[in-house]
Formats: structure tokens, C-alpha cells, sequence
């Protein structure tokens, strides 16, 4: 990827629930690479009541299963 495009940094902005996983999978394909992460905090996402919400406890329940899939597939 980076030989075709001749990337040197890469800065990755993603929803703050989604960065975890998206820093290991980013540091796995482009290891040689300095990667810079910002979290950005979705308006209609409220973290801080997340079980009061079933779409929200869903959506951070199945990003906390495909955080553990890539955790452990990537080590």
C-alpha cells in the first residue's frame, strides 16, 4: 500500500469507540509507518449513558466483539 502511494506519516481519525481496534489493525499493515490517531466523539453518541440505549449498547457491544476478534487474531 504505502510503496504505491509513498506515504510517510498517516493520520487516522476515527470515532473514539472505534480507534482501539482500527490502531491495531493500522500498526499491523504498516508497521514501518508513523501513524498518528485522533478520536473524534460522535455527536449522537452518548458514551456516558450507553446502557440506557439499546442501539448504543449493541453498537459498543459488537465493537467490543470485532476489538477482541483483532486482539487476538493480530496478538
Amino acid at each position: 500500500m504505502d510503496a504505491k502511494h509513498n506515504l510517510k506519516d498517516v493520520l487516522l481519525v476515527s470515532a473514539n469507540y472505534h480507534l482501539p481496534r482500527a490502531e491495531i489493525i493500522f500498526r499491523r499493515y504498516l508497521p514501518e509507518k508513523e501513524i498518528y490517531f485522533q478520536a473524534v466523539n460522535p455527536p449522537d453518541l452518548k458514551l456516558s449513558h450507553w446502557y440506557l440505549s439499546w442501539q448504543t449498547s449493541r453498537l459498543l457491544l459488537k465493537e467490543y466483539l470485532k476489538f477482541l476478534f483483532v486482539k487476538f487474531s493480530f496478538g
